[in-house]
C-alpha cells in the first residue's frame, strides 16, 4: 500500500493513506531496544479531524506594468503563489496575521495574465484571483520634425497606432493616428513664427506623452 501524501519536518514524518471502511492492523517495531533507531510516536488521525476547507479566493489590488509587487489580502498566515501566463513567478509569498500580503515579482508587460491563489497551513488551495496587467506606461517615443510658419503638415514618430494631436494652448489644430511603424502626419493651418505648439501622443490606454516646440 502506497501513501498518497508524505511530509517530513526534521525527525517527524507523516504519511497519508486513503482507506476504505474496515478493520486494519498496524505493526510497531521496537527499534530502540534493537539498536536500529530512535524512539518514535505513532499517531492515527482520520480525515474528519483535518482541515479540508479551502481558503477564500484572495483579493488582489490592480497590477500595472510598472509594479514590482503584488498586494492584497487572503486568509491569515497563508502562502501566496502567483502565476504570470503559464509560469509561476512567485511561490514564496505569505500573508501576515491580519491576512495582508505584499509579494515581490518581476515587472510584467501590459496585457499579461496574472493569477493569484492562497494555500493554508494544511495545504488546501483557494480558487484563483485573476486579472490582466494594466498599461500605465506612456509612449516612449515622440519626435517631431521642424515646424515653420509655412508648415501645413506636422510629421514625426511615436508609438505605433498612437493618437496624435497638435495643440496651441487648449485649441486642437489637428489630429491623426500613427501608422504601424509609428510614423504620423497631422494637417494644420499655417501658424505664425514664434508661437508654441504642443504635440501629444496617446496610446490605447490613454497614457500620454507631450513635447512642446516653437514655430521657426
Amino acid at each position: 500500500m502506497s501513501p498518497f501524501g508524505y511530509d517530513e519536518d526534521g525527525k517527524a514524518k507523516a504519511l497519508g493513506y486513503a482507506l476504505e471502511a474496515g478493520t486494519y492492523y498496524l505493526a510497531a517495531l521496537d527499534l530502540v531496544n534493537a539498536g536500529l533507531g530512535e524512539a518514535y510516536i505513532l499517531k492515527l488521525s482520520s480525515l474528519d479531524d483535518l482541515d479540508t476547507k479551502a481558503p477564500a479566493r484572495p483579493k488582489v489590488n490592480k497590477i500595472d506594468d510598472n509594479d514590482t509587487r503584488v498586494t492584497g489580502t487572503a486568509e491569515a498566515n497563508s502562502y501566496i503563489w502567483i502565476q504570470a501566463g503559464e509560469e509561476w513567478i512567485s511561490t514564496e509569498g505569505k500573508t501576515n496575521s491580519r491576512g495582508k500580503f505584499s509579494v515581490k515579482i518581476p515587472r510584467q508587460k501590459a496585457g499579461t495574465f496574472i493569477a493569484v491563489c492562497a494555500f493554508d497551513q494544511t495545504g488546501n488551495q483557494s480558487k484563483f484571483a485573476e486579472q490582466w496587467v494594466i498599461d500605465k506606461t506612456a509612449p516612449k517615443t515622440l519626435t517631431v520634425n521642424k515646424i515653420t510658419s509655412k508648415t501645413t503638415n506636422v510629421t514625426g514618430k511615436t508609438e505605433a497606432k498612437a493618437r496624435v494631436q497638435i495643440k496651441q494652448g487648449t485649441k486642437i489644430l489637428g489630429k491623426a493616428t500613427a501608422d504601424k511603424k509609428g510614423n504620423y502626419k497631422v494637417k494644420i493651418a499655417k501658424q505664425k513664427k514664434g508661437k508654441k505648439l504642443t504635440i501629444q501622443a496617446s496610446d490605447k490606454a490613454n497614457n500620454t506623452k507631450k513635447i512642446s516646440v516653437t514655430i521657426k
